[in-house]
């Protein structure tokens, strides 16, 4: 029996990825869409960042449309490519938060 289809994560809001998620975990894939648009900034594009960090372009593209849900080796090789933290934090109240990004011109590029 096939597994049920799982919907994506910009199907959990209203208005992707502006308006918060209906769930938690739609909520957490919201907010990390959000930390990696923020630290592309302006100047690098979905090509230049899947050269630093050895994921697929594509994947960061629907990573950002929220048309996938991303797995752990995918946020860890996001993360240590772009010397920034993506996941967003989980507060004592239950709810996440978008993580606090420095300018990633700051970063220092982790082994």
């Amino acid at each position: 029996m096939p597994r049920p289809r799982r919907v994506d994560p910009r199907e959990l809001t209203d208005s992707w990825p502006t308006v918060p998620a209906s769930t938690a975990v739609g909520e957490a894939a919201r907010l990390l869409a959000l930390n990696l648009r923020t630290a592309l900034g302006p100047g690098t594009s979905v090509r230049g960042a899947s050269a630093r960090t050895g994921v697929n372009h594509a994947v960061i593209a629907c990573i950002l449309a929220g048309t996938t849900w991303p797995d752990t080796e995918t946020v860890a090789r996001l993360e240590t490519g772009l010397g920034v933290a993506l996941w967003p934090v989980l507060g004592s109240d239950g709810i996440y938060r978008a993580t606090a990004i420095r300018n990633p011109r700051n970063r220092r590029k982790l082994d």
